[in-house]
């Protein structure tokens, strides 16, 4: 989190059922990943689920936007 309000606007977000990620930490995971020839590929999808995490939705959230069950989501 970048500042106080940012944090505390993260723990509004999961106290209301929402997530909490930094945009940094899910675009280094992003990096990374494309980067780590060890580690297998995300899938196209995968990466639809981690572009959305960000914006601070629930599990529910991104399955309904993405079309998904919650258990693929999250």
């Amino acid at each position: 989190m970048a500042n106080v309000s940012d944090f505390i606007d993260g723990i509004a977000g999961v106290a209301s059922g929402g997530t909490a990620l930094d945009l940094e930490v899910v675009t280094g995971t992003l990096n990374a990943t494309r980067h780590a020839g060890t580690l297998p590929a995300l899938t196209a999808r995968e990466h639809d689920v981690l572009a959305l995490m960000p914006e601070g939705r629930s599990s529910s959230a991104i399955a309904d936007q993405l079309v998904v069950t919650q258990v693929t989501a999250g």
